[in-house]
């Protein structure tokens, strides 16, 4: 098991936690388990994807989950150009969506009044969650000849894309004319064509989930400087999060489920 692995199991533990901590009404306690596990299902994909290492992720990061939404944001807005062969029905959409939810966090962490998420807007998230587990995982016509025509398609798509020198591209090319490796060439690029829009859409929830709780890592361990309350005062089973957290929880274990099977 990968590093990056064990920090996905850490996520179902934590969700398994809160869900504990919700049924005994302990509603802070089952806030911040629920920040964790999205805490460690984002650290998961930086460490998987590469963006940052497990020790700098350790010593520079460590437990500030808004600084880790940063990187994450930050790290798919940049991998725009590497992902063409994302379903380009949703495309704009989606980094238009990851815009959106970068813009919004940014005001609840810097304005008070905005702390809390209201109702009509978690409607909204949990609609899109739903949406993003529903989506049609297949790709639209213009990467059809990918499917149909796979080795010529995946090495067209390689030289439009521009990700590799021409002597790595060579040996791809030489790879799938070797009749001896072609069959695993092809079934690792039918993997990756399959794979991929499923990625983005996964992406797209967790960074849709790391909007809605990334923002209460501190409020639900310490007394607020405002208010001056403490956390089992601040959240309580009529706050909108509380009321709709077992329907995120579902969210958030289907997220987790899905990049288990993924595997890319």
């Amino acid at each position: 098991m990968t590093v990056a692995n064990l920090y996905l199991d850490i996520a179902k533990e934590d969700l398994n936690a809160s869900r504990i901590l919700l049924n005994n009404q302990c509603y802070s306690q089952a806030l911040f388990y629920t920040e964790q596990s999205v805490e460690k299902i984002c650290k998961y994909i930086i460490i998987k994807d590469d963006i940052i290492d497990e020790s700098k992720l350790k010593k520079e990061v460590r437990h500030n989950s808004t600084k880790i939404f940063d990187i994450l944001i930050k790290y798919i807005l940049e991998k725009r150009t590497s992902e063409q062969c994302f379903n380009d029905t949703n495309i704009e959409s989606f980094y238009e969506n990851i815009k959106e939810s970068k813009e919004y966090f940014v005001k609840l962490r810097n304005d008070s009044k905005l702390k809390e998420i209201g109702e009509e807007k978690l409607d909204e998230y949990d609609r899109e969650l739903y949406f993003y587990s529903k989506l049609n995982k297949n790709l639209n016509t213009e990467y059809d000849f990918m499917i149909n025509q796979p080795a010529e398609g995946f090495l067209e798509l390689l030289k439009k894309m521009n990700l590799l020198d021409n002597e790595t591209l060579t040996e791809v090319e030489s790879r799938l004319n070797n009749p001896a490796e072609k069959d695993s060439y092809l079934n690792l690029i039918n993997n990756i064509i399959k794979d991929l829009p499923k990625y983005q859409n996964l992406l797209m929830a967790v960074i849709t989930l790391a909007t809605i709780f990334s923002n209460h890592w501190e409020s639900t361990r310490y007394p607020s400087q405002i208010e001056k309350l403490k956390p089992s005062d601040l959240y309580n089973q009529e706050k909108p999060l509380i009321k709709r957290l077992g329907n995120f929880h579902r969210h958030i274990e289907n997220t987790i489920n899905e990049l288990e099977t993924l595997n890319i």
